[in-house]
Parts: structure tokens; sequence; C-alpha cells
């Protein structure tokens, strides 16, 4: 009966969403921007390719975006993402762009809540997930960069969404799906790029060839798609992509704030250190690691040491957070504790939303994920201290599965 109340409440909670979205995208004010600044370079690559164009030819694309705004612009707006992006895209540019970003701001909204959805299921216990189901949906959609990411109609939220459903899926025992949905991460991969080779060597160590076989057969498919279109797009996407442009961005990460201060700019690319480290890592402590835990300290260390990101894309790092909301409903630390955590997490948000206004350059965002790490770290730490003390402690009347059970214990 909870369950059938929860599922409901849910539904009644997408209808809302959906009406929304429908004002939001009605309302003259709002519809000529809301949505809109980043999906125009998504929506017309993708348009070009359907037309079997160059879609990496700036010319053509600022062409298009002129005639789809109606707009002198002086420079084309330009998606550095993979062509199987634009592949998952293509049945957008089936309508003009208007109706297409109406849509496509419908979508986000529906793929990050059923990300949070999923993400919630997957970590929460049972009891957790049906009297708390709430809490999850409304921090996410007010985490600054959830609204941000919706604001300029960002693709991010299928990486969150590909994660959210691999991790459910994988929780479930649907391998094939699970890797089909981790492939939806791609889209952006260098915010995994620590994340997607760590799974897919565990997923071989465990035998579960089906999340290679989902992951690999929708990429090869998409990559095809593009093929067929337009034969000549691999050169064509490389030579716009060589120029090394993306570096010159002052991106919130560790490594672009070190080439900063350090004036060197290559600084940027340790990443391709960091990477053969993980590998090692895994390969001496985290070979047996609960999926759960693998993601989000992976994606945590990706976000923070990638060369290039927005802060929007932090829309990710909901995924490392719900786990710390769990930890905090779990009690793992004393009832002051995590009242003062809630504060310090909702002034957080006040002031990240302060910083949209008033912050000039995106770099000065870099501290928040190193912040996040830091909580969940220590929660992390504390939850197994506690684990370990009711382990070593003995059992009473077999009571000791329902305690475990309480304080959330690792899977």
């Amino acid at each position: 009966m909870l369950i059938e109340k929860s599922w409901k409440i849910i539904f009644l909670a997408v209808i809302i969403l959906i009406g929304i979205v429908l004002i939001l995208t009605t309302l003259p004010s709002i519809h000529t921007r809301f949505g809109r600044a980043d999906l125009l370079g998504y929506w017309s690559a993708a348009f070009l390719l359907s037309q079997g164009e160059n879609f990496s030819d700036d010319v053509l694309i600022l062409q298009t975006q002129n005639e789809i705004t109606n707009s002198n612009r002086g420079f084309p707006i330009k998606s550095w993402n993979p062509p199987w992006l634009l592949t998952w895209l293509l049945p957008f540019t089936f309508v003009g762009f208007d109706s297409a970003a109406t849509l496509w701001l419908l979508s986000n909204f529906l793929l990050i809540f059923v990300s949070i959805v999923f993400v919630w299921r997957s970590y929460a216990l049972p009891s957790i997930s049906r009297r708390w189901f709430w809490l999850p949906i409304l921090a996410a959609f007010i985490f600054p960069f959830t609204a941000t990411a919706l604001v300029v109609g960002q693709v991010n939220s299928l990486v969150l969404f590909g994660l959210a459903s691999f991790l459910y899926l994988y929780k479930n025992s649907n391998d094939f799906g699970a890797g089909v949905a981790l492939s939806l991460t791609m889209a952006k991969p260098q915010l995994v790029y620590l994340t997607i080779p760590l799974i897919l060597m565990s997923s071989i160590r465990h035998r579960r060839w089906n999340i290679i076989l989902g992951f690999s057969s929708f990429l090869l498919v998409s990559i095809f798609i593009v093929f067929v279109i337009r034969p000549t797009f691999l050169g064509e996407y490389i030579g716009s992509i060589s120029g090394g442009g993306l570096l010159n961005y002052l991106s919130p990460t560790a490594p672009v704030v070190l080439s900063v201060f350090f004036n060197f700019i290559w600084i940027r690319l340790i990443g391709f250190l960091l990477l053969p480290i993980a590998v090692w890592l895994w390969f001496r402590r985290g070979r047996n690691l609960d999926m759960g835990l693998l993601v989000d300290v992976s994606l945590l260390a990706s976000i923070i040491t990638t060369p290039f990101l927005w802060s929007y894309d932090y829309i990710v790092l909901l995924i490392p957070l719900i786990r710390i909301w769990i930890w905090m409903i779990d009690r793992v630390l004393s009832l002051a504790g995590t009242i003062a955590l809630a504060i310090v997490m909702m002034a957080l948000y006040i002031f990240l939303y302060d910083m949209r206004i008033l912050t000039p350059s995106e770099i000065y965002y870099a501290w928040f994920p190193v912040l996040i790490a830091a909580i969940y770290g220590w929660l992390w730490y504390r939850n197994n201290r506690i684990y370990e003390d009711i382990s070593n402690a003995p059992a009473i009347h077999g009571d000791f599965p329902a305690v475990a059970d309480q304080i959330g214990a690792p899977e």
C-alpha cells in the first residue's frame, strides 16, 4: 500500500513538472530564452547532420543558427561533443528549433526526475526510500547547477540519466540494459573519464559480459548512423577539435586552477597520468568494491580533475550527493551534527546562486566538487566506523540485522 501510494505521488509530481514546463515555454518573456542557449549549438549540428552536411563547419553552423534565430550573430555556438550525440538528437530535428527547445526542456525535466528516482531507489533502504522519497527530488531541482542546466538547454542530463539508469539496472541484474544506459554517459565523456574504464573493468572481472555488449553495441550503432549519413564525418570532426581550443577555457577544475597558477597550460591534461593510477589502485584495492561506491568516488575524481567542463556539468554530482543525504537521514552524525550539515548544505545552495549572479568567471566554482568530496569522505568514514562498532558488538536476541539495516550499512 505504501509503495502504491508513493508511486501515485511520484506520478502527480511528474504531471506538475510537465505543467511547469508548459507554463515556462508559453510565457513570451521566458519563451525566447529559456532552455535555448546551448541547445542551439547541439540542434544546429544535428540538423546539419540530418541534411547530410558538414556539422563541424563553422560557416555552415553560423549560417544555420542565424537563420534559426533570425539574427546576425558574428560567431557560431559549436557543439564539441562526440558525433554520436547528434544521432541521439536527430528526432528533435524533425520539428523546428522552437518546438525542439520545448521538447528538450520537457525531456530534461523528465531525465533528471527519473535519474533521481533511480539513484534513490538504488542507494536507499526500502524504509528510507518510501518515507523520504520527496527529499532527493526537492533537493535536486533546487540544486543551482540543475537550474542552470535547464535554463541553457544542456545535454549533461544524459550523463546523469545514463549513470543513474546503469546503477538501477545493474542492481536489478539487467546487464544489457545497464550497458546501453552507460553508453549515454558518452555524450560528455570528459565527465566520466575515470568512471567508465573502472566500470567496464569491474564488469569484465565479474564476467558480466552483457554490460560490455550493451555499452559497445549502442555506441557502434550510433556511430554507424552518423557514417551512413555523412561518411566523411570523422576527418571533419577531428579537424574541428584538433586546434586545442577547449584548453583555452577557464573551466572550474583543479588542473585548470593549477595551470593558471603556474602559467603552464599542459597541466590541464594531468588526467592522462591519473587514469593509469586509478586503474592501478583498482587492481590493488578496488576490485571487489561496491558498484555504487565505485561510481561515486570515480565520478567525484573525474569532475575534480577533468581538463574541461562547465559549472553546470556539476549536475552529475547529484549522484554522490544523494548518498550524502541518505547518510544524513541514517543519522551517521549526531542529531545536532545532521542539522548543522543540513544548514551548511542549504547555505551552499544560496551562496552558489549568489555566485551565479556575481561571479564573472567559471573557474571560481572549482572549490565546490572538492568540498563535496571532502563531505562525502567524512560521512563514509563515519558510516563505516558505526557499522564496524555494531559488527564487533555481540548480537542480542538476533537483533543485529535489524540494527545494521537501520544505520544504512554499506552494501
